[in-house]
This record gives C-alpha cells, structure tokens and sequence, in this order.
C-alpha cells in the first residue's frame, strides 16, 4: 500500500511572516486610535472652554455695573481668569475685559473685549 503526503497547510515560517505582518497593521491601528481620542478630548475641552469664556464676557458687558479687577475661580474642571482695567474716559469710561479659561495650567481660551460704562 502506497502512503499518500499531503502537503496542505502552512509552513512555520509563513505563519510567523503572516504573525509579524498583523502585529505591525495592530500597532499601527491601535497607535491611531489613540492619537484620535486624544484629539478628540482636546477638542470637547477647547470648545467648552471657548463657551465658558463666551458666556461669562457677554454677561460682564450686560451687566449694569461694573468693577475693576482681577478675580479668579474655579468652574467645573476649569480654572477662570478675569482682568477687569479701566482703560481710558472717553463721554463715559471704557473698561477693557480679558477672560482666560485654563485646564491643567494650560490656556485654552483668551478672550478680550471692551465695556463702555454710560
């Protein structure tokens, strides 16, 4: 009786060659992944930090009164900066407004505007 080979299947070094190729695509993937999330993050927190900013100027303009200063506070994750300085006296005086929003000691959002007091 004749014994028959099969030669179906892989070699060891095919599946080690196909074994170093995935791990290299599963890096790569996974290594971008990561730099989405993280950018993704950075943007949720930049946005927030611009509508924080956005807010809190528009109500010191429409507020009635007004007063020089510098204030800080805390909000949520975030860390506020006012500077309030009256800038020169025109008809009525003219205040200049500076709003920052940090997170981990990092400037996410400046904003300046002016407020004239009548």
């Amino acid at each position: 009786m004749k014994k028959t080979k099969f030669n179906s299947g892989f070699t060891i070094i095919e599946i080690m060659f196909s074994m170093v190729i995935f791990l290299i695509l599963y890096i790569s993937i996974s290594f971008l992944i990561t730099t989405i999330a993280k950018n993704s993050y950075d943007t949720r927190y930049n946005y927030i930090a611009t509508t924080i900013a956005q807010k809190r100027l528009e109500e010191i303009k429409a507020s009635r009164e007004i007063s020089e200063g510098y204030r800080k506070y805390e909000y949520e994750n975030f860390t506020i900066e006012e500077k309030i300085i009256k800038v020169e006296e025109y008809k009525s005086p003219v205040y200049r407004i500076v709003i920052s929003v940090h997170k981990d000691d990092r400037v996410l959002e400046k904003l300046e505007g002016v407020k004239a007091v009548k």
